[in-house]
């Protein structure tokens, strides 16, 4: 479980799961972040609208600091590595980014939930038999500037 941490000057001592010790990491922008969740609405809104592919993912928080690369899940898990062929999926991530996606199992070119979950709670699984995916959903910082403040357009 991860304990409180501050904004990047006042970053307290945090661990995560699998003894993850952040202690000495002054680089980060606040996480574990809160996630944006949809709003539940009677009806659709009129107006101009973009819309977003409901990926049926688990909803996945990646942020790239200078030592590693740490995994978010919607309740604030956090993980240094889950799934061995995303371990060096985010290599090319710049320090202080973070990113809002999903992580996905996809048959026959189809996100398939069921898929994910038997991914998620198997530790007996071959990465071969239910390979996940990343979909990014949204840019939340980059090179340690905060993004979500942005407009999406």
């Amino acid at each position: 479980m991860v304990k409180p941490i501050g904004k990047s000057n006042n970053v307290k001592e945090a661990q995560f799961e699998g003894g993850l010790d952040i202690n000495e990491q002054k680089d980060i922008l606040e996480f574990p972040v809160k996630v944006m969740e949809p709003k539940r609405v009677e009806v659709m809104p009129s107006g101009e609208f973009i819309y977003q592919v409901k990926w049926d993912g688990k909803r996945w928080i990646t942020y790239k600091s200078k030592q590693e690369t740490l995994f978010q899940t919607k309740a604030q898990k956090i993980f240094k590595s889950r799934f061995a062929e995303l371990d060096h999926c985010f290599d090319w991530l710049p320090e202080g980014s973070m990113l809002d996606g999903e992580v996905v199992v996809l048959r026959d070119g189809l996100p398939h939930f069921t898929s994910i979950l038997r991914r998620i709670h198997s530790l007996s699984l071959k990465q071969s038999e239910l390979e996940v995916n990343y979909v990014i959903l949204d840019v939340l910082a980059w090179e340690g500037e905060d993004w979500r403040s942005q407009t999406f357009i």
